[in-house]
């Protein structure tokens, strides 16, 4: 296993922005590709950057994010509104998924677990 594999995204973070301190950041070409230095520096240390998508409605008692798998995939994941509300996963068919698949549902399941970890979504 990677040594780096332990460190913590900010300790990833700060190694690289240190091997590249003296590139010139003022520069916008420098700053990408810094940036693009660091997300590969992250990845090669298990990390993994996700954006997390906005919920795509409302259930009866909070949001849910349906159908936003790529490809003919139909999901839903949702919650409650209440802090610590259980994140549920239903109807994933077909029930093999692609890696971009993959990526799709674990992003919906990320989304639901940060609203109820900061108190839930009021508006979907």
């Amino acid at each position: 296993m990677d040594e780096r594999m332990s460190e913590s995204a900010a300790e990833v973070i700060a190694a690289e922005l240190e091997y590249k301190a003296n590139a010139d950041l003022s520069v916008p070409f420098a700053r990408g590709r810094v940036a693009n230095a660091v997300l590969d520096a992250l990845r090669e240390a298990g990390w993994e950057l996700v954006k997390l998508p906005e919920p795509t409605g409302r259930w009866a008692e909070g949001p849910e994010w349906r159908d936003f798998i790529s490809g003919a995939i139909h999901a839903v994941v949702w919650t409650g509104d209440a802090p610590g509300s259980t994140v549920m996963v239903q109807n994933v068919e077909p029930g093999s998924l692609t890696p971009d698949q993959a990526h799709d549902l674990a992003a919906a399941l990320l989304a639901a677990a940060a609203a109820v970890s900061q108190g839930g979504e009021s508006d979907a």
